[in-house]
């Protein structure tokens, strides 16, 4: 009977572990703060990170995982309930690790940086896939956006980028690039 119950209680503990379900995680503490990064292993490795489910950079142009971001972005365009860790690794800081959670729920689309500590809780309404070309010769890549307005293009974000009058808190133009190189 003691076997039994240790057994049970591992199974339950190695489903908790797998799980990836929104519903199930937690990523606000009672005083609304974003606690989604207070599990985060800074010490992995690429291999490490891909082990675990996580969408990979490595610098600006290699990405391992493809597969994780492409099942998010099937799931919430479906309205499913749907979160990713993706880890990035700056090649020019001595493989500094950083982390990006992107997570959809029926409020939209939300993304955390633990670089940038300031998090915004305001959910975006869209998730869309921008197709550009860059680099010499020219290649085709796409960019993941998360964006108030769904008709926002690459040439868009990029010049409010680069213009001074850039102002995020334009809820027409509000945009965050997931990632890009995609």
């Amino acid at each position: 009977m003691k076997c039994f119950k240790l057994l049970a209680v591992i199974l339950f503990f190695i489903a908790l572990i797998g799980c990836k379900d929104v519903e199930k995680r937690v990523f606000f503490d009672e005083s609304d703060q974003y606690i989604g990064f207070n599990d985060a292993d800074y010490g992995l490795t690429v291999k490490e990170c891909i082990k675990s489910g996580f969408f990979v950079r490595i610098g600006l142009n290699e990405i391992k995982n493809r597969k994780v971001l492409e099942e998010f972005i099937k799931d919430s365009s479906k309205g499913k309930d749907s979160y990713i860790r993706m880890a990035y690794f700056d090649v020019d800081n001595n493989d500094k690790l950083y982390y990006k959670d992107l997570i959809y729920t029926e409020e939209g689309y939300s993304i955390f940086s633990d670089e940038h500590k300031l998090f915004n809780k305001d959910p975006y309404k869209h998730l869309l896939v921008l197709d550009y070309n860059s680099g010499i010769p020219s290649e085709e890549k796409q960019m993941v956006v998360l964006a108030d307005n769904n008709t926002i293009t690459y040439k868009k974000i990029m010049s409010i980028m680069l213009s001074s009058l850039h102002d995020p808190t334009n809820r027409v133009n509000r945009y965050d690039i997931a990632t890009f190189n995609y």
